[in-house]
């Protein structure tokens, strides 16, 4: 068996060990903090069938215990529905949903999940979306001083704007266009070999949204 075909059932061996969560699993990574390990157990290890009932599921629970969630805990679930309607829009789905879900579908799971962020939003406890906010404004100026942009809080204040519907449409807006994200689609269709790498594990989520497939790091 050659190196890549071992490398293959490693990976195949890895994927099959890596059981779907049930929504109580999900909830309770979410309010705990966790959320990004719940949106990965949906998005990669999730059969694309399951995926729609899923999340619908997992957005009513989260929609039912909202309103009388302490501020953190609403703080983690906003957080997690922002980043899992960027994350379906996102090269993401290319790694496991899209080869059982269109485009149409994945995009209807975006709305759904944007939309009972918008409302969620609207009725959460004072300070937690503006601590929300700041977070991600921080974040995404930190970012593009990095990548070296023009106006780095000018560029940050219009991504991230004064709401988490505004901060979800730009994201979402932002990963969808640009030359990572075309030329990591043309990867997928098979048209270039070139495989996008992020240097030092650096703003890594938002490079895997682009299609960043590995990263390198010091020893």
């Amino acid at each position: 068996m050659s190196i890549r075909d071992q490398l293959r059932e490693r990976i195949r061996a890895e994927r099959a060990a890596q059981a779907p969560w049930e929504v109580g699993k999900l909830v309770a990574a979410i309010a705990g903090g966790e959320g990004l390990a719940a949106r990965d157990n949906l998005l990669f290890f999730t059969p694309p069938a399951e995926f729609p009932r899923r999340l619908s599921s997992l957005r009513q629970a989260l929609d039912d215990r909202f309103a009388r969630a302490q501020g953190a805990e609403q703080e983690q679930v906003l957080r997690f529905l922002a980043d899992m309607a960027i994350s379906l829009r996102s090269f993401l789905p290319a790694w496991n949903l899209r080869s059982g879900l269109g485009g149409a579908q994945l995009e209807e799971e975006a709305a759904a999940t944007a939309n009972l962020a918008a409302r969620l939003a609207a009725t959460a406890a004072p300070g937690v979306v503006s601590a929300l906010l700041a977070d991600w404004l921080a974040y995404a100026r930190a970012r593009l001083e990095a990548e070296k942009a023009a106006d780095p809080a000018a560029m940050a204040a219009h991504l991230v704007g004064d709401s988490v519907a505004h901060y979800i449409e730009r994201m979402s807006a932002a990963v969808t266009s640009g030359y990572l994200r075309r030329v990591a689609e043309a990867r997928y269709r098979g048209e270039t070999i070139t495989e996008l790498g992020n240097d030092y594990a650096a703003y890594l989520d938002y490079a895997m949204y682009l299609g960043v497939s590995f990263e390198t790091t010091n020893p």
